[in-house]
């Protein structure tokens, strides 16, 4: 952060502008991203939640015979499959933290430096 800060303050004032716009535009698009994937991670659950309930009518001597069971298990897969839906942008969201954030050492203030990678060139 030290070096990206002496590197903000040696841009012309029309450029600092420019960049504190998109870092606060990136900052709200990060945030707006989090708040979606902790809402869809919610249904995640509750959606897993069902497909367990439904788990619980399967007999499991006679899955396709035993009254309900089939059933059950025709809603244990849609459920199943809908959740994985709904699962798979709070997992892409992870990775993509996980993938575009390193730590680094700052050379001259010895700190941890956290850079994001496919941001501004340095």
């Amino acid at each position: 952060m030290v070096s990206a800060e002496r590197a903000f303050r040696e841009l012309p004032l029309s450029a600092q502008i420019t960049t504190k716009t998109i870092a606060a535009r990136l900052m709200r698009t990060m945030d707006n991203m989090a708040a979606g994937s902790e809402l869809a991670s919610g249904s995640y659950m509750k959606l897993m939640m069902a497909h367990n309930a439904q788990a619980a009518k399967v007999d499991e001597a006679e899955p396709m015979t035993a009254e309900g069971s089939a059933a059950a298990m025709v809603a244990m897969a849609a459920l199943g499959k809908l959740a994985n839906q709904v699962g798979e942008m709070p997992m892409r969201f992870i990775a993509a933290l996980k993938d575009g954030i390193a730590g680094e050492e700052d050379e001259d203030e010895g700190g941890p430096v956290i850079m994001v990678r496919g941001g501004l060139p340095d």
